[in-house]
């Protein structure tokens, strides 16, 4: 069983859920997963309104705390030390500037992932965390705890990480959010500036790095953003905070630390030639569940059709379209695109329009988005 829950259909266009009485065309939707099982749930809407603000004012402090020296921490009754089960491996000696990398490592496979880690790190759990951000161990030298405050329904965190010289100290955490979406290594949009496309377990990564002095007192930062299998809306952080000296032989440390993760399970692997079958069983449900919703043909391939509706909003005249579907296996899912165009006519310009659907391994839809042109001949335009 996935460790993630599969995602349910919320479409949004433009940041608003997609209604059958709009007065105008669709600019963006997006649908998205829940949250997963562990995380704290919210029930109605105004908890959910509440969450989201509170998330977006606890992320801002999150990101500011990150540029400043915070307190020394102290004991916690909602963290437990120590290590997970592991046992300990003898890895190769390699030598750096100033000093040899630890020889000894220790084995952990839990949280969905597995890694080693060198013998003389400690690693410390924070037993409470807010929606949707859950930090699942601190690993290093230097110490590291999240310190929580009750806001309501939620959790107002922030993690509290400190560095005496020569200490190193690796956040590992985990995101789920309706603001997500796959790594595409075609697409830059999902990178953040100075982020950078890099693989991690086999599966699409961005990796960034600053010297940029105040990250917890560190002389370097290293983020690494992974990917988790079979979910779009959930994230796997790495963040690492070193303080010299001897930070070249920490960075190959940590480098090597995240070298080491494998994702366990392991995500499922789809055979390219099940796709057409996959993208005919979709394309058929849609058709039968929503007749007017986009231009669905029967299979994968170029198509003509002429469609008189658009998400059951029906058109002041038919509009003669080019569909395009395609389907590709990508992080343990199916990624189904159907996209649809159309030519220039003395009424309207040209333009297109493009669904992509992510599918399970057996064809269930876990999230959906859609961007494009404004279409022509919709109501009031």
């Amino acid at each position: 069983m996935s460790r993630f829950d599969q995602s349910r259909d919320t479409g949004r266009r433009g940041g608003r859920r997609v209604d059958r009485d709009l007065d105008e065309p669709p600019v963006e939707w997006r649908e998205a997963e829940p949250t997963r099982q562990r995380l704290t749930r919210i029930s109605s809407r105004a908890g959910l309104a509440v969450a989201a603000i509170a998330l977006v004012i606890v992320s801002s402090l999150a990101i500011g705390l990150r540029y400043v020296a915070p307190l020394r921490p102290v004991e916690s009754a909602v963290q437990t030390t120590g290590r997970p089960r592991s046992t300990a491996s003898p890895t190769l000696n390699r030598e750096t500037t100033g000093a040899s990398v630890q020889a000894q490592t220790v084995h952990v496979d839990e949280w969905g992932l597995a890694f080693d880690y060198p013998a003389r790190w400690q690693v410390v759990r924070p037993l409470t965390n807010m929606p949707y951000i859950s930090v699942l161990a601190f690993i290093g030298t230097g110490s590291g705890r999240q310190n929580c405050t009750p806001t309501g329904v939620i959790l107002q965190c922030y993690s509290d990480i400190h560095l005496e010289p020569g200490q190193v100290m690796v956040r590992l955490s985990e995101t789920s959010s309706p603001v997500g979406g796959p790594f595409d290594v075609a697409d830059a949009r999902w990178l953040g500036p100075g982020e950078g496309l890099t693989t991690v377990g086999g599966l699409p990564a961005s990796y960034s790095e600053s010297t940029r002095a105040g990250w917890y007192q560190s002389d370097l930062a290293m983020v690494w953003n992974l990917s988790a299998p079979g979910s779009i809306l959930a994230r796997y952080e790495v963040d690492a905070y070193v303080r010299g000296p001897d930070v070249d032989v920490l960075r190959t440390e940590v480098n090597r630390l995240v070298a080491s993760i494998r994702y366990d399970p392991e995500p499922v692997k789809l055979d390219p030639t099940d796709g057409p079958g996959v993208a005919s069983g979709t394309l058929a449900r849609l058709r039968a569940s929503d007749p007017s919703g986009f231009c669905y043909p029967t299979g994968a391939g170029v198509s003509s059709q002429v469609v008189d509706a658009i998400f059951g909003v029906r058109l002041t005249k038919p509009l003669p379209v080019t569909c395009d579907v395609r389907i590709e296996p990508y992080v343990g899912l199916w990624k189904l695109t159907i996209a649809m165009s159309w030519d220039a006519a003395p009424d309207r310009s040209p333009g297109s329009y493009t669904v992509n659907l992510f599918l399970t391994p057996g064809g269930q839809r876990t999230w959906s988005e859609a961007t494009g042109s404004p279409v022509p001949y919709w109501p009031g335009v």
